[in-house]
Parts: C-alpha cells; sequence; structure tokens
C-alpha cells in the first residue's frame, strides 16, 4: 500500500498555511469521492466562507475534485453565485455551455506536470512506462501522457523531472526494502514543491480582477 507521510503539508503549514487532508476511497467512483469531498469542505465552518481555498489533487484526486466542482457548486461560496429559487430555468443553467462558462469566470486551474527522463523512472514502473509508450506516448510518467496531465485553460506551474510515484508518494522513506527493490528513483523535494506552487498561486489569486478574487 503506497502512503503519505504528510511531510509536504506539513512544510507548507510552517510558511502559515492551514492544511487539511481529505480523506476518499481509492478505489471508489468519483461521485463518491466527491460526497466526501463534499462533506470536508461543508464542515470547516463559516470562518473558512470568505477565504481562498486551495484544492491539490494527486492522480485520480483531480477527477473527484471535479466531479465536486460540477456536484456541489453551493459550496465555492462564490458571492452572487446563489441559484434564484422559481426562475424555472434549471435545465438551462445545467447545459454545458452554462457550466463550463460558469466554471471559466469563478474558478481558477492550474497544473502540475510530471514529465521525467526514462532513466529517473522507478523500477517498479517502467513496465508501465514501456506500455503507455506503446499504447499512446513515450512521453509519460508510467501513468499518464504527459499532455493528459494539464487542465484544459490552466496555468501549467512547472514540469517535474518525477515519475508518478515520486511525484507525491514517499516510497523510499517509509520503505527500505520497496525503495531498493521497485523505488529506486523516488526521492524527489515534495515540500519545497508544494510551497514553490502554493506562493505562486497566492500571488496569483492577489493579482486577480475584481470579478475573479470574490471567489
Amino acid at each position: 500500500m503506497l502512503c503519505h507521510d504528510n511531510s509536504a503539508p506539513n512544510h507548507v503549514a510552517t510558511l502559515g498555511y492551514e492544511t487539511g487532508f481529505i480523506q476518499v476511497e481509492g478505489i471508489a467512483g468519483s461521485e463518491t469521492n466527491a460526497a466526501l469531498i463534499a462533506d470536508y469542505i461543508a464542515n470547516l465552518g463559516p470562518d473558512h466562507h470568505n477565504r481562498p481555498l486551495i484544492l491539490v489533487g494527486y492522480s485520480k484526486g483531480l477527477p473527484d475534485i471535479f466531479a465536486f466542482l460540477v456536484g456541489y457548486p453551493e459550496l465555492t461560496h462564490i458571492p452572487g453565485a446563489e441559484c434564484e429559487k422559481k426562475d424555472s430555468t434549471a435545465l438551462e443553467t445545467l447545459s454545458p455551455a452554462n457550466r463550463e462558462a460558469w466554471f471559466a469566470e469563478h474558478i481558477r486551474y492550474y497544473s502540475v506536470v510530471a514529465f521525467p527522463n526514462p532513466d529517473n523512472i522507478s523500477n517498479g514502473l517502467q513496465r508501465f512506462h514501456r506500455q503507455l509508450g506503446e499504447l499512446k506516448d513515450a512521453r509519460n510518467d508510467a501513468q499518464v501522457v504527459f499532455y493528459d496531465q494539464v487542465i484544459p485553460a490552466s496555468t501549467v506551474l512547472g514540469f517535474f523531472n518525477a515519475d508518478h510515484w515520486a511525484m507525491s508518494v514517499p516510497i523510499a522513506r517509509q520503505h527500505e526494502v520497496s525503495q531498493a527493490l521497485f523505488a529506486n528513483q523516488n526521492d524527489f523535494p515534495r515540500e519545497i514543491a508544494l510551497g514553490a506552487v502554493l506562493r505562486y498561486v497566492e500571488e496569483d489569486l492577489n493579482t486577480a480582477t475584481p470579478s475573479q478574487s470574490d471567489q
């Protein structure tokens, strides 16, 4: 089982960021995990309503977050975005064009891409890297091709020379045997990377236009 040691969230907490961990189900569908995300956010309390909320998703965490945004837009706490009652426009507001326009106006997206050199992929992922290369594109992190990691219309924050595990899962720190056999390329400065990402996002939000900064 792959585990996190919370080292990166603990590090950015020392920089003044309030962090939290949303426990979702690893093999559950995105709709199920979206409900878990919604429960977590709904219980944050009123003191969080006017503060920026940054959701960081790793791997399948991204579609889980998207499912949450689509299914629970009321929890984004955007002033003026509440649905008016008795307007009989439910179907219209649910149309793909309107939903896309709403998210484009109120939500900002950022992408971080794992784009490792082939010799920087751990032994345990080499087979998947080769198979994905044969099926789709050799430029992958052993799980996802690099261009599929970019959210459309997002700001790309960087391309990291790390495989899918190294980006977020500190296997080498926790399991010496696994490091030697499977995760031999697992060293990655996750704490520094997360801190840099949050600093950029914070500055970007602070320079948002008036309509964007209300989110």
